[in-house]
């Protein structure tokens, strides 16, 4: 049996082609917040965004996203300064100071 090779070669995305993955934690403390559906809702037009379980975290909406090859968590985003600069972080790779203060150390590189 024959196998078609011009399938093997059909071109994949490059990463400059890939949107960027945020996880959005979805515990009832996040999803309850204000402003938590606002953001996801915003993050949706720059990022590929999949909905977690509660990440025991529970400052606030948290997303994560991965930052220079590592998932990091961040908190308590809840207001528009803090949705513009995820956006910022999300859309350029550059984090603000204000992003900086919202990342969750204790919780980088894991999901449960």
């Amino acid at each position: 049996m024959k196998t078609n090779r011009r399938a093997s070669k059909v071109p994949q995305p490059s990463q400059a082609d890939r949107r960027p993955l945020v996880l959005a934690c979805t515990g009832g403390s996040c999803s309850a917040s204000k402003g938590s559906k606002k953001l996801i809702k915003s993050l949706r037009t720059y990022a590929d965004v999949v909905e977690v379980r509660c990440q025991k975290i529970c400052e606030g909406p948290v997303c994560g996203l991965m930052v220079g090859g590592h998932l990091e968590w961040f908190e308590n985003l809840r207001g528009r300064k803090s949705h513009a600069d995820l956006e910022r972080l999300v859309r350029h790779d550059v984090p603000s100071s204000r992003t900086e203060r919202r990342r969750v150390i204790g919780r980088r590189d894991k999901l449960r």
